[in-house]
């Protein structure tokens, strides 16, 4: 029931994400949407922020967790980028707002947990340090993270979805 609650409060906020922008939405919108009290929600979440980050693990952890098999740079980046391409004005939105370093470091931190995985597994078996196997990650990470946010400040929502699909 618990669990069946929660994804209720994720699905609705992402909804009302879709509709409106971030610093437009509230607790009781949010509460309202669902069908639920301002009680149940708060019982769940602190604040918006703390649904926030949790969508963001969440997504994550289901991302990262995805991506032990053999994907290659352009299925990694697909997989990354699958929330862009879902939840464009969600994205949008996210990113127009006074919260848009949670979606960053997000972005960051899934992109860098793929990018170590595949640099590992084709390193694996060559002579190369540590330090390098972390640098030749930290340059891929940070290459694709910054084009893919610099997108995100150039385009409309509805053309988003044009640039992160190969």
């Amino acid at each position: 029931m618990a669990q069946a609650t929660k994804k209720r409060i994720m699905d609705g906020f992402l909804e009302l994400l879709e509709q409106r922008p971030l610093d437009k939405i509230s607790v009781v919108d949010i509460a309202d949407h669902c069908g639920i009290n301002r009680n149940t929600f708060y019982y769940y979440y602190c604040d918006v922020y703390a649904l926030i980050r949790e969508l963001m693990e969440v997504r994550a952890q289901q991302l990262i967790t995805d991506n032990q098999k053999d994907l290659n740079w352009i299925e990694i980046t697909r997989e990354v980028t699958s929330f862009f391409r879902t939840h464009r004005r969600t994205v949008y939105h996210l990113f127009h707002s006074s919260q848009r370093d949670l979606l960053e470091d997000h972005i960051y931190d899934v992109t860098y947990a793929c990018t170590e995985s595949l640099v590992r597994r084709t390193a694996a078996g060559l002579s190369v340090s540590e330090a390098d196997l972390r640098a030749v990650t930290l340059f891929f990470t940070s290459s694709a993270t910054s084009g893919m946010v610099s997108s995100v400040f150039t385009v409309s929502p509805l053309s988003l979805c044009s640039l992160v699909v190969l």
